[in-house]
């Protein structure tokens, strides 16, 4: 009997010294392979989709668990993971998994299969003018301003831009000025001989429009303003500028003079001086303040013949956008983009922000603490297929972009790893411009018979939250 249970007690005590380092190296990630006879740490794929529930595939075998799910214990390689739910378009991805990793893939867009398209006003119309940051839309069924209809995105609503009374009625519109999250907006147009410029305040859904013509010495450059002082504008011009009372119709010629470089925002002007010094004040000059003093940019990639536009997130990360298409950091990579750079649009968070070419979307990550401490490129090109980008939208919390490429709506997936992914989704009238909006998650476009229409994206912003708080 004793003979037995000695026999008993080391042959548990011999199994787990076998097991016992296989299941702790097991709970660490680590599986034998019996291919190449060698244990091999692992990795995993997570994945969720909005919305949840769907079907996953690991390359042909179904997944037991549906979205959101996490595929654990995979062996180092490539994999195509399929996601499928009826009524949706398939997502489909090659996968690199690789040693101790986990890819998040976290807010994967089901799209419809049928993403039919619902006409917002009735009517053909010419063109469509977008004010970003604003649920405001004006839409045009000629240039003059008698055809004009301000559109509330959120209420469905539309009402005439000028009164039948107006003596407006038929200005002839030539182009738009705007800021982001501004409810004002400069027309400029008139007749060939008396062109004009009319300054247009939103107050609740009354449009009050007021001629500034005689304010601007001469046509500017360009004309800013800060959404948060919308009665004092900015009159760029290529040797100084000009502020701009509208309120009190004052005018302040020369008011900022030998600068190369201006922003405005956060109620502050932005400027880079002629000697390449920062400065910042508020709008009245009260208070001048010096800033970038230990992160200057370089001047060996700085032009002296460009103007170029500030944007400046934090005080300390600073970006130049040139007027012949360059994109500088004072952060690793200093030279961002060399030419061709269309546009610069910041998520809501300031941390990640998007340029794009008219053929390529690039997106940078400023929260890539690792890659920029190391001199490293924290810009990944999500995009490189364009014909002729336009425009470009963050949706989704800035997993997705929507953008307008020669006349056609692509939503575009910003993956943490992997290939290409862009779905088309309409066309559009040619030479128009479209405009999404994250609070109600529809693309707003003029399609190809000149209709004004919307499309479903995603879920409207509210209800988006709501799932990612539950899934939580």
């Amino acid at each position: 009997m004793l003979i037995l249970r000695r026999i008993v007690f080391y042959t548990f005590l011999l199994l787990y010294l076998i097991l016992c380092p296989g299941l702790l190296l097991y709970a660490s990630g680590y599986i034998f392979d019996p291919l190449t006879r060698e244990v091999a740490r692992t990795g995993l794929i997570h994945l969720n989709s909005i919305p949840p529930g769907a079907n996953v595939y690991l390359e042909r075998s179904r997944f037991i668990q549906r979205t959101p799910a996490t595929l654990e214990k995979l062996y180092p390689g490539d994999y195509r993971v399929t996601i499928e739910l009826p009524g949706y378009r398939m997502w489909t991805q090659k996968v690199a998994v690789k040693p101790g990793k986990a890819t998040a893939f976290d807010k994967v867009l089901l799209l419809p299969r049928d993403l039919s398209s619902k006409e917002v006003l009735e009517g053909v119309y010419k063109q469509i003018y977008i004010l970003p940051g604003t649920d405001l839309l004006l839409a045009a069924r000629s240039t003059e301003l008698e055809s004009f209809q301000l559109y509330n995105i959120k209420d469905n609503k539309a009402v005439p831009l000028v009164g039948a009374g107006s003596s407006w009625r038929s200005f002839s519109v030539i182009s738009l000025f705007h800021e982001d999250e501004s409810r004002s907006f400069i027309l400029y147009g008139g007749g060939l001989w008396e062109r004009k410029y009319l300054l247009v305040n939103v107050k609740g859904d009354a449009p009050v429009i007021t001629d500034i013509t005689k304010l601007l010495a001469r046509d500017p450059l360009l004309i800013e303003w800060d959404p948060l002082e919308p009665d004092q504008i900015f009159a760029i011009y290529s040797d100084a500028i000009d502020r701009i009372n509208t309120a009190t119709a004052a005018v302040y010629p020369r008011d900022i003079e030998n600068v190369k470089g201006c922003g405005f925002q956060n109620n502050r002007v932005y400027l880079m001086t002629a000697d390449d010094h920062f400065i910042k004040y508020a709008h009245d000059k009260a208070r001048v303040e010096p800033f970038l003093l230990a992160e200057r940019f370089d001047p060996r990639i700085l032009s002296r013949k460009v103007f170029y536009r500030i944007f400046a997130p934090e005080d300390n990360r600073v970006f130049l956008l040139g007027e012949n298409g360059s994109l500088l950091s004072n952060h690793p990579p200093y030279g961002i983009i060399d030419k061709g750079v269309l546009g610069v649009k910041f998520n809501d968070h300031g941390r990640t922000f998007m340029s794009w070419t008219s053929s390529t979307i690039a997106v940078f990550d400023q929260g890539d603490e690792k890659k920029e401490a190391h001199g490293g490129n924290a810009i990944k090109t999500v995009f490189r297929t364009g014909q002729d980008i336009r425009q470009c939208f963050w949706a989704l919390d800035a997993s997705h972009i929507v953008c307008n490429d020669n006349d056609r709506i692509l939503l575009i997936e910003v993956e943490p790893q992997g290939e290409e992914h862009s779905e088309f989704i309409a066309a559009v009238k040619k030479g128009t411009s479209i405009f999404f909006s994250n609070a109600t998650g529809c693309v707003y476009f003029l399609d190809e018979g000149s209709r004004f229409q919307r499309i479903q994206l995603v879920p409207p912003e509210n209800l988006v939250q709501k799932f990612l708080n539950e899934r939580d």
